[in-house]
């Protein structure tokens, strides 16, 4: 495996609608991509993964979704090999 660094900072925003921010919180940290990784489909199926994924749209940010239940090394790769296509780009 290639050495790296990989910095994860965490916030989390607690309360009614707190999904409403996320293109917000997405522009504070400085992103312009997101990638949204989730379980079992509760997300899909509560409509809120298509409602965050308009909200990004609308404000320019672009977003990636998948359907994963990957454990935490095949996570890490995972992040390596976007970083490194991300880099091609």
């Amino acid at each position: 495996m290639q050495p790296f660094i990989q910095f994860t900072p965490t916030e989390i925003i607690f309360g009614a609608d707190a999904q409403d921010q996320t293109a917000d919180l997405v522009k504070k940290h400085g992103g312009s991509k997101v990638m949204i990784v989730y379980g079992k489909g509760s997300v899909e199926k509560s409509g809120l993964l298509d409602k965050i994924t308009a909200q990004l749209s609308e404000s320019g940010i672009a977003s990636l979704s998948m359907a994963a239940q990957i454990q935490t090394r095949t996570f890490l790769l995972l992040v390596m090999e976007l970083k490194r296509r991300l880099a091609l780009a």
